[in-house]
């Protein structure tokens, strides 16, 4: 035996060194292959900070401008935008865009609105030097160059004819960088290629960058000799025409899209527009002698790199503001030719890489994905090798929890079973309840014990708990029903049938679940309470058991325990009132809306006046004191509607004070909820600094039930009111669990008799108890208040036992506060 728990701990000790061992390791693997990312990423990136590290200079200040032939939407603009900003950056130099859209835009009126336009910004901007982008925007320069530029150092680029861009540098006004698209190199490779053609059909139109184009062509046709070129100008075809003859030609063609943006309809066409259209209806290869088009149709293009040249711009429009000179700076040329091919396109025509030129670029090319991917295809093996470790240490974990695994399973079982059965009763729980199909039942019924906590208490728990497990056992014989036990003593049954519709089983039922219970030798009656609803259509079981729980809830708010309550829409309107009362009082605690009625509290001996009970109601009585209040407590409102009362009585003193009327003590009732309202002594004594009035004016009124509550919480509050100075009175005294030890304890002034004392012992012939009662809360220092006295007997007898004040219809109703100052019974 000992030699198997020895070889299972080794057994253990192994497994746990292999998981760290490949845990390391792919730790180890994991750090490499990282490392080896981060060099690739940066030696890819390394050319960036070395483009950062040469372009720092000495920064200036001014202000360029740069004029563009065409706008955004050109290919080669944005490219041209970025170049030039990233030439300017950081060198305090900043620079505005104009667009002269001449793609769209290239008639005369147009011109001369955007000339306009121009004019009336630099009349209020001024520049230090310009750029303009392509031919339209050079040749608009030079015929305003006097009026709108004048004195201003230009730079181009993009400038398609090299004749004139010459012409222009020569001049002396303008230097920068042609777009050199090395229309012989072209064509050459395009021989090349296609040894066996002999046609060139040359697409072109009449804006100036096609012009400039043709001047090209017609510079290298000489090199060419024995080649058949043939133009094609858009501008002067309409659509259809142009696909009429891209359609007729023949196998020995070759096309050159040099450029052509527009045709004789007025449709205006990018470089990829045109290039889809030739590949669609032309079926021939097609060349293109600058930047555009792989991708849409064209076999190869010339590249050019119009973000550098517009940076290279950039650059020597900061040596001219700097003061070099335009003619002794050269126009800058491209040195090498360079392509870009469609990989596409050459499989259509039977191409093979080794056909193409040097300084190639290749498009759409299906490379091999370990050729692809080859410069991080060994670290992210590294970093896979290491998941691997992972998950081999993984499955050696796993294989040493199997056993661990297959227990967990089992523990699942049984918590899903308790998760759906009450581990007590064997009833489905709520979880299980609700997982039921409300169609399948017409009715429910919610039920509890009424009192169970009593014979919890009483019995103790496990008591309870058989009691409930007996309960169980019947709900579980009725035909047809399924129960549930919810929380502690609430049930809920599911039948299949509308119970409702058949009173006699239902009373059958309830008096089955009512009969006495058998628990541990002890033969118990209980009541049980029961809420039955039939399921409307649309009703899900929420809804239904809602219903059922309302009917309960009915019951018991018209009787102590609710018997057997049907559900009806009588219910659901009760509720309805209850929630507008709720609302209307809500209403007026916003508004303050209360009127405070005063009835007068009576010195017995003397009858003179020695205070009053403000006493609150609701606008228009609406709601009767007996109705709004409860709501208040149930609903929170009540510590608001208490602090109303609080500032309505004192605004009331400081007015009666106003009208010369010495001040009387008023009592002010408290509720057991508001001692919650831990600031409440605080906002009183606010209110009594406000409006000047002694604390000793106001009589805090506190139920007995309230006292007896929270006892500790009562002490507290009493402290603070007694440190305020202000007498406190113990309301309601009799109608609860008295405690003549516990009201000894409290700082309480006066003790008030509640009515149903008075009225049922201060009567000839029963008053001993009233007197006992009375001297002995004397013998503790308190004053008594008789509360309810309404005949000339009863005050007879309250003056013959010595009870101190008098409170009731005998002297008064309650009365509004311009009033209640005005009563005398003396």
């Amino acid at each position: 035996m000992e030699r198997g728990i020895s070889m299972a701990y080794m057994k253990k000790r192994v497994s746990f060194f292999m998981r760290i061992l490949l845990c390391l390791i792919a730790a180890g693997l994991f750090i490499f292959g990282f490392y080896m990312l981060v060099v690739q990423y940066q030696t890819a990136t390394s050319h960036i900070e070395d483009v950062a590290g040469q372009s720092l200079q000495e920064k200036q200040h001014g202000r360029v401008l740069f004029l563009s032939s065409y706008s955004q939407t050109h290919f080669s603009v944005p490219l041209q935008w970025q170049g030039i900003d990233k030439g300017l950056k950081g060198t305090g130099v900043s620079f505005d865009t104009e667009y002269m859209d001449m793609k769209n835009h290239s008639d005369p009126a147009s011109v001369e609105r955007f000339r306009d336009m121009l004019a009336g910004k630099l009349a209020h901007t001024s520049y230090d030097a310009l750029i303009v982008g392509d031919d339209a925007a050079l040749h608009f320069a030079e015929h305003h160059r006097l009026e709108l530029f004048h004195g201003l150092p230009v730079v181009f680029l993009g400038i398609n004819d090299l004749e004139y861009a010459e012409q222009v540098h020569k001049s002396g006004w303008a230097t920068g960088i042609p777009e050199e698209s090395n229309f012989a190199d072209i064509f050459a490779t395009a021989v090349k290629l296609f040894p066996t053609c002999h046609t060139f059909v040359c697409i072109v139109d009449n804006t100036a960058t096609g012009q400039g184009d043709l001047a090209h062509l017609q510079q290298i046709m000489p090199q060419f000799m024995g080649y058949d070129f043939v133009v094609i100008n858009t501008s002067e075809l309409t659509q259809a025409e142009l696909i009429e003859r891209l359609e007729a030609l023949d196998e020995h063609t070759l096309l050159f899209e040099l450029d052509a943006f527009e045709d004789k309809d007025g449709h205006s066409y990018t470089i990829d527009d045109m290039c889809r259209l030739l590949d669609q209806y032309a079926s021939r290869p097609i060349f293109r002698v600058s930047t555009g088009g792989v991708g849409s149709g064209a076999l190869c293009s010339g590249f050019l790199d119009f973000e550098q040249f517009g940076q290279e711009a950039a650059t020597m429009a900061l040596q001219l503001m700097q003061g070099a000179s335009v003619s002794d700076m050269p126009l800058v040329h491209q040195t090498a030719t360079h392509y870009v091919f469609d990989a596409r396109q050459m499989q259509k025509f039977g191409l093979t890489l080794r056909d193409l030129p040097e300084n190639s670029t290749l498009l759409n090319e299906q490379v091999p994905f370990w050729l692809k991917y080859k410069a991080i295809l060994f670290p992210v093996v590294l970093i896979a090798l290491a998941f691997i470790c992972i998950i081999l240490a993984l499955v050696i974990t796993v294989s040493d929890m199997r056993h661990t695994s297959l227990q967990l399973q089992a523990s699942r079982q049984a918590l899903m079973h308790q998760l759906y059965y009450d581990r007590l009763t064997g009833l489905i729980t709520p979880k299980g309840f609700f997982r039921l199909d409300a169609e399948e039942y017409d009715s429910a019924c919610a039920l509890n014990i009424d009192d169970f906590k009593f014979v919890n208490e009483k019995y103790g728990y496990p008591f309870g708990d058989e009691l409930l497990k007996a309960l169980a056992e019947r709900l579980r014989a009725l035909t047809g029903a399924r129960a549930a036990r919810v929380s502690g003593d609430e049930f809920f049954v599911l039948f299949r049938e509308d119970i409702t519709a058949q009173p006699e089983k239902l009373e059958r039922m309830a008096a089955q679940l009512q009969l006495p219970y058998t628990v541990q030798q002890t033969q118990l009656d209980i009541s049980i309470s029961l809420g039955v609803a039939a399921r409307r259509p649309q009703d899900s079981l929420n809804d239904l058991l809602t219903s059922a729980e309302l009917a309960i809830y009915h019951g018991r708010k018209h009787r102590r325990h609710a018997g057997c309550q049907l559900y009806d829409e009588q219910i659901r309107q009760d509720l309805d009132r209850r929630e507008q009362a709720i609302n209307d009082l809500k209403k007026a605690v916003r508004e303050k809306n209360f009127t405070i009625l005063y009835q007068p509290q009576v010195i017995t001996a003397t009858k003179e006046v020695y205070g009053f009970e403000a006493l609150c109601r609701f606008p228009d009585n609406r709601y009767y004191p007996d109705q709004f209040i409860p709501l208040a407590e149930e609903s929170g409102l009540i510590i608001d509607l208490d602090r109303i009362v609080t500032e309505k009585v004192i605004q009331q003193l400081d007015a009666w004070r106003k009208a010369g009327k010495e001040l009387p003590v008023v009592s002010i009732n408290y509720s057991a909820h508001q001692l919650k309202d831990d600031a409440y002594t605080r906002y009183v004594a606010a209110l009594l600094q406000r409006y000047d009035i002694p604390a000793d004016r106001i009589k805090i009124e506190i139920t007995e039930s309230s006292v007896f509550a929270d006892q500790e919480r009562s002490a507290e509050f009493f402290r603070e009111v007694h440190d305020m100075g202000m007498d406190i009175a113990l309301d309601d005294f009799g109608t609860g669990y008295s405690s003549l030890t516990a009201m000894k304890q409290l700082p309480v002034d006066f003790v008030k008799f509640d009515k149903s004392l008075i009225d049922e012992y201060l009567l000839p012939g029963k008053v001993t108890f009233l007197a006992n009662l009375a001297a002995i809360v004397h013998d503790l220092g308190r004053q008594i208040v008789a509360e309810g006295v309404e005949t000339e007997a009863q005050y007879q007898l309250a003056r013959e036992l010595g009870l101190d004040q008098i409170q009731g219809y005998y002297f008064a109703k309650p009365l509004p506060g311009e009033k209640a100052m005005d009563v005398s019974f003396q």
